[in-house]
């Protein structure tokens, strides 16, 4: 179904046996549409792209199932003005399954989705992605390239990503097992830069603010990176290369122009399990917390402004991590904490203006309590 100045090309193919299931479906007002499915190879089966657009939008699906049990491809998109949509599934592989996008947009938006399969026992991928506003920019790419074991089987990878406003950009890459990623944007000109390289990584980002930006990195297994920030111009940055370690950053109304970074290195061997959360609400404040050992725990809170602190911890011995808790109320305030060792721990109370902690423990079990202010 076209009206106006639409151009819409269509070409599907099903070839060898158990090949079936190809539909199109276009319904289009001056815009632009492109649809190629293929399903080719033993038990290539289920292939259905559907798109609905008006003026000035253009929409790419590209869809191809090939191999044994090769699977099912949905593709939807849903488009007003402006908007412009290109998803492009794989499944080539031995018992790849699902493959699901969906995109929704409203204004001058652009979204692009690449899914792969590729390997043996492949599961399912889903990517959402609603976009309301102009301006918006969401691409998406999702990968399972290795085949699983026995003790890390292949499984699905999960997106999610709402964009509310004008001008936000996320830019996510999930490549292996089990990973998922939930994104929302309500502000304006807010950034999500996120890539999952491991298995059974969380990320959850939250940016209601204007101009924040969130940029992540979980490289390693079972890692969770949470992410709220709802003033202006903050940035958060995680790095994580250990396993099982947890990220917690709430920038909140008023952090206007703070920084948070941390870094989760962990220390080898089958889990590391760092925990790390941060809280600012004051202007300019910034941050950091370096995890690189065993089983510890940093908690941060500054409410004033320009302040600044450092934790470094190093847990020498599995499961013996050290502790430190800092919290900082006043404005231009600095403390540096640094743990070395193992069972340590250090709290730091700044409550007044212009303060200097600097807490260095290098031995085992040691306790130190910092105050100032009046």
């Amino acid at each position: 179904t076209q009206n106006g100045a639409a151009d819409s090309i269509v070409n599907q193919t099903a070839a060898n046996a158990n090949a079936r299931g190809l539909q199109a479906i276009v319904t289009q007002a001056d815009s632009d549409s492109t649809i190629n499915q293929l399903a080719t190879g033993w038990a290539a089966n289920n292939l259905m792209a559907r798109v609905e657009q008006q003026s000035g939008s253009a929409s790419t699906i590209n869809q191809t199932a090939s191999g044994n049990q090769s699977g099912e491809l949905f593709a939807r998109v849903t488009q007003r003005n402006g908007a412009m949509a290109t998803i492009n599934q794989t499944a080539a592989g031995e018992a790849s399954v699902n493959q699901d996008a969906i995109v929704t947009q409203n204004g001058a938006s652009t979204a692009n989705v690449t899914q792969t399969f590729n390997m043996q026992a492949s599961n399912s991928f889903l990517a959402t992605v609603n976009q309301f506003g102009a301006g918006n920019l969401a691409n998406v790419t999702q990968r399972d390239l290795t085949p699983g074991t026995t003790a890390n089987p292949d499984s699905g990878l999960e997106a999610n990503v709402n964009q509310i406003g004008v001008g936000n950009r996320t830019d996510l890459v999930q490549e292996n097992k089990a990973n998922f990623a939930d994104i929302d944007q309500l502000g304006d000109g807010n950034i999500v830069d996120a890539f999952q390289g491991g298995s059974g990584n969380d990320l959850i980002a939250r940016q209601t603010g204007t101009g924040n930006t969130s940029d992540s990195i979980q490289g390693s297994n079972n890692n969770l990176a949470d992410v709220l920030q709802e003033g202006v111009g903050a940035t958060s940055t995680i790095r994580q290369s250990g396993r099982n370690d947890l990220a917690y950053v709430d920038q909140l109304v008023g952090s206007d122009g703070s920084t948070s970074t941390i870094t989760q290195t962990g220390a080898g061997g089958d889990r590391s399990e760092n925990r790390a959360n941060v809280t600012q609400s004051g202007l300019t404040n910034t941050s950091f917390v370096t995890q690189d050992g065993f089983n510890s725990t940093a908690t941060l809170t500054q409410s004033g402004a320009d302040n600044l602190s450092t934790i470094t911890q190093t847990g020498t011995v599995d499961g013996l991590g050290n502790t430190a808790g800092v919290t900082q109320s006043g404005s231009e305030n600095e403390s540096t904490v640094l743990q070395t060792g193992s069972l340590n721990s250090a709290t730091v109370l700044q409550s007044s203006n212009n303060n200097l902690s600097n807490v260095t423990q290098t031995g085992n079990g040691g306790s130190v309590t910092v105050t100032q202010g009046f």
